[in-house]
């Protein structure tokens, strides 16, 4: 699915500095996501 949506933002924007830009803005978008996460409970083996 990637490349074919890298390939679309490469044609419509004309050229890869459109797909530098969409990759930057989603890298935003996905760390913002990740900020709510307070703790990851770790799970430990059972012996």
């Amino acid at each position: 699915m990637v490349p074919f949506v890298a390939s679309a933002v490469v044609s419509i924007g004309g050229g890869s500095t459109p797909l530098f830009l969409v990759a930057a803005a989603l890298s935003v978008l996905g760390a913002l996501a990740v900020r709510p996460v307070r703790s990851v409970r770790s799970v430990r083996s059972v012996r």
